[in-house]
């Protein structure tokens, strides 16, 4: 229908302005802050403002989604199209729908965006400022995989890289079975392959006193199956920085080792989860629309609309972070809240007329 081509047309335009401006002036402050740390490269500097406005984009996104639902409701009020429309026959819940369809398409879009390597442009970010974004890599990388124990001295994300490679090997009563010492390491077809690698094999028999040693050199190893240089990127990350898409897979991978998935089901929820308070906040703030600028001051209900708005995902980034640092599952801190909000929006468009 035109109506709804009309009403979703509005929404985006405003979205539109409401997106752009708010990441031109994130962008451009923290550009001002940063600029003597940025190197002095034109292609680093423009490398750099794209990954801040991605960046950027993952806080001003869902804001501009219900921020820009006001200013389309707030433009029907004050030009008298929302009297019309109900003027005409139209029920409340038929003028809400093309904003909320059109909010849940655009979260859509962002949840997607955020299961790609997008998802890591604050790190990237960071590295152009610490100078290392052409050699991205990590040090002293320790890890378990079952009964080895794997250090990594270097790895190079990108190159899918380590350099000195350390494995130890033990038998379920913590007997060590063998040490594998290599130069350095490729990430294919899903394992770590090691080659020209030194092995010193403990061949245990039943009276300990006995156990041999044995040297073996030039050896071809694969360990680490599934632990991709981005999953041990994300392990060894302090802040939540992962893709949605990531997460999962190490979580899968963590949880058959018995390992703690706490912070990874937080990246979960923080961005397949929390996005998708946006549209169902827009139905919330529907609902207390005054028909007519008379009935209702409109710039006070705008100012308190987009308050709410931003203070509600100001509130969810906090309890994001919190969540990682105290002992309580992330389901009763992040998600029990979501669907508050989600069960609250659905209760006030079921009162709608």
């Amino acid at each position: 229908m035109r109506i709804n081509k009309f009403i979703a047309f509005t929404y985006i335009k405003n979205f539109l302005f409401i997106f752009a401006f708010l990441q031109i002036f994130f962008v451009t402050l923290e550009v001002i802050f940063t600029y003597e740390k940025i190197p002095h490269s034109a292609n680093l500097i423009i490398l750099y403002v794209f990954y801040d406005f991605i960046f950027s984009m993952h806080i001003m996104f869902p804001i501009a989604v219900s921020v820009a639902s006001v200013i389309t409701m707030n433009y029907f009020v004050n030009s008298s199209e929302y009297v019309s429309f109900l003027a005409l026959g139209y029920k409340k819940k038929a003028i809400i729908r093309p904003i909320f369809i059109t909010a849940s398409f655009l979260t859509i879009i962002f949840v997607g965006l955020n299961s790609t390597k997008l998802a890591y442009a604050e790190e990237i970010k960071n590295s152009i400022l610490h100078n290392n974004y052409t050699d991205y890599s990590k040090e002293d990388i320790f890890i378990k995989h079952f009964n080895n124990y794997v250090f990594f001295h270097k790895m190079y994300v990108e190159l899918e890289k380590v350099e000195d490679v350390r494995i130890f090997t033990f038998d379920e009563n913590k007997n060590l079975l063998r040490i594998v010492n290599a130069k350095e390491a490729y990430f294919k077809d899903g394992e770590w392959k090691i080659e020209n690698a030194t092995i010193i094999q403990n061949d245990q028999t039943k009276n300990p006193y006995d156990s041999t040693l044995k040297i073996l050199k030039h050896q071809k190893i694969s360990t680490l199956n599934g632990f991709s240089p981005t999953m041990i990127n994300n392990l060894y990350n302090k802040k939540n920085l992962s893709s949605i898409a990531d997460a999962i897979e190490t979580l899968l991978v963590l949880r058959e080792q018995g390992v703690d998935t706490k912070k990874h089901r937080i990246v979960i929820y923080q961005y397949g989860l929390i996005p998708w308070v946006s549209p169902f906040l827009i139905l919330i703030i529907f609902y207390y629309l005054p028909y007519t600028p008379r009935i209702g001051h409109m710039a006070l209900f705008s100012f308190f609309a987009i308050f709410s708005s931003v203070t509600v995902f100001g509130f969810f980034i906090s309890i994001t972070e919190i969540a990682q640092k105290i002992n309580v599952l992330p389901e009763i801190m992040i998600v029990m809240p979501v669907f508050f909000i989600i069960f609250l929006s659905i209760y006030k468009y079921i009162k709608l007329a």
